[in-house]
């Protein structure tokens, strides 16, 4: 548990952290959250709201082992029932260090490492419609 803190942490530090409900709510609808955490007693009424931000994306929202009082000291910030990590590493790192001691979490860390697997080899492959020094439909260099 001590390294998934460690992550949150430096995500929070990289800036790859939102803090709060609004927020989290943001980042949902802009597309950017790739993974949604709960604290541990966190309210209804925030877990429904999070779960309305999950409607229509395809990002994980997990509760935590976590406490808000905690959360807020790991993070230095007030009130934080909600986090959300906007960056697919720290995300699967994050997700991975839970699951060494939550079985719980194994399923939600496979899903990240996938998705972070599947981006690296899109972003690796070579595209397909690279224009070759012909710009507007007029070769340059000749």
């Amino acid at each position: 548990m001590d390294k998934a803190r460690s992550y949150l942490a430096l995500a929070r530090r990289a800036g790859q952290l939102v803090l709060g409900e609004e927020r989290c709510g943001e980042a949902a609808a802009a597309g950017r959250l790739k993974l949604l955490l709960l604290a541990s007693d966190a309210s209804d009424n925030a877990r429904r709201r999070a779960e309305g931000y999950t409607v229509g994306h395809r990002f994980p929202l997990r509760r935590t082992d976590i406490p808000k009082e905690e959360l807020c000291e790991l993070l230095g910030a007030g009130g934080c029932a909600m986090v959300g990590f906007t960056e697919r590493e720290l995300a699967a790192a994050f997700a991975g260090a839970m699951a060494v001691n939550n079985s719980d979490w194994q399923e939600t860390a496979a899903l990240l490492i996938q998705r972070r697997e599947k981006a690296a080899r899109r972003k690796a492959a070579p595209r397909k419609n690279k224009t070759k020094g012909v710009k507007g439909g007029i070769a340059h260099g000749d």
